[in-house]
């Protein structure tokens, strides 16, 4: 069964503009990868925060994709993303509940 994951990036004021163009880069690939369905995303202009909405095949599909990305992104790309960010991205996890 599908779930849905969300992902909080609080983003520095002054790193926006990098933060947005990393993303722009690095989504497609996200999509892209075996197991995602879908992937929304919305931005809080106060709050300068980044929220995706992400439906995956399964918790282990989102985990092998977790795993790659920082397997390929590299040090200093991981390194450039935590810098633009006030702290580590939120994950949340949610099973659907069809029956309700």
């Amino acid at each position: 069964m599908s779930v849905m994951i969300t992902v909080e990036f609080k983003i520095r004021p002054e790193k926006l503009d990098d933060a947005m163009r990393e993303m722009a880069e690095g989504l497609p690939a996200t999509r892209g990868f075996e197991g995602c369905q879908r992937i929304d995303s919305y931005f809080d202009a106060e709050n300068t925060s980044l929220f995706l909405v992400e439906f995956w095949d399964s918790v282990a599909a989102q985990k092998k994709y977790l795993k790659w990305r920082l397997a390929t992104s590299g040090d200093m790309v991981n390194i450039s993303i935590a810098a633009n960010l006030y702290e580590p991205p939120i994950f949340k996890t949610y099973a659907a509940m069809p029956e309700l």
